[in-house]
């Protein structure tokens, strides 16, 4: 499946996040920085395991994300913690 064929079949939001990953990995690659980490923790579901906000994957209670936007968003929301790895 091509990136495109593989898009179309994505809500708007997953491709803005997917670009924005996209665009943040070649900035930081460009840069030669270290690209941040964050974990986000469900404080009232340890076991809650599902694909969330911007297509975030929950597993055991826990997202592995490097998107500082979407690591804002959950932030803004009440029911998560979120730590800079």
């Amino acid at each position: 499946m091509t990136k495109k064929e593989n898009t179309t079949k994505m809500e708007p939001l997953e491709v803005a996040m997917q670009e924005e990953q996209e665009t943040a990995k070649a900035k930081t690659a460009d840069e030669g920085q270290k690209v941040k980490r964050y974990t986000v923790k469900v404080n009232a579901n340890p076991s809650y395991c599902v694909i969330g906000a911007g297509s975030t994957q929950f597993a055991n209670g826990k997202a592995h994300i490097t998107s500082e936007r979407m690591a804002e968003w959950f932030r803004e929301h009440s029911g998560y913690t979120v730590t800079e790895e």
